[in-house]
């Protein structure tokens, strides 16, 4: 049996969902910075495994601001939700469960799809920390699972791929095998140049 299917990695800014969609797909996909909302555009990640193809969709950080342009950006990480069969929720360890993560844990509820935490840059805190943080995931967000993972090394990484694995409908491949996103070189390099704008401005267009 062959399974296919879209995952969203959702999350506020900066937790890393940039970050991981480049350590699962083994390619620099997304830019990734420091500063917020680097993640402005839908960049699809295509991972090959021999019974299995996952589209993996990173989305922009969901978060509450009412500037147009920030309307625009949450709109996009909702839109991915509805083509998802699965629910990738990323949290940072460091940071306390915000409003926006609950936000996002009721859409993805409403949405009747498969529900997946991922406590992410677990290198950076104290393991006793842990365990407590995962229980107050698991009583306030109730996902089908949660995963402590590391998208900087890589820790943890090839649980969450066997885990959304099983939970993929029945299907064939969307892509040929030789193809990890479906985006076109011209828009990687263009997101190559605003990385290193992003590094270096603060104030200015294109950052500000």
């Amino acid at each position: 049996m062959f399974q296919s299917g879209y995952v969203a990695l959702v999350g506020i800014p900066n937790v890393g969902k940039s970050t991981l969609i480049n350590q699962l797909i083994g390619q620099k996909l997304a830019i990734v910075t420091p500063k917020p909302q680097t993640t402005r555009h839908r960049i699809l990640g295509i991972l090959h495994r021999p019974q299995a193809q996952i589209l993996f969709i990173d989305t922009p950080g969901i978060h509450s601001n009412s500037k147009m342009i920030n309307q625009r950006i949450n709109a996009k990480a909702e839109e991915a939700l509805k083509d998802a069969d699965v629910a990738v929720h990323l949290i940072n360890p460091r940071m306390p469960l915000s409003a926006p993560d609950r936000r996002i844990a009721e859409r993805i509820k409403n949405q009747g799809i498969t529900y997946m935490v991922v406590i992410n840059k677990v290198d950076q805190i104290d393991k006793l920390k842990l365990l407590p943080l995962i229980s107050e995931v698991a009583e306030q967000f109730i996902p089908d699972e949660i995963i402590p993972l590391s998208a900087l090394t890589g820790d943890g990484c090839d649980t969450l791929v066997s885990e959304i694995q099983k939970r993929l409908p029945e299907g064939p491949a969307f892509f040929p095998e030789d193809q990890y996103t479906d985006q076109t070189v011209r828009f990687l390099c263009e997101e190559l140049l605003r990385e290193k704008a992003f590094a270096l401005l603060q104030q200015e267009i294109p950052y500000g």
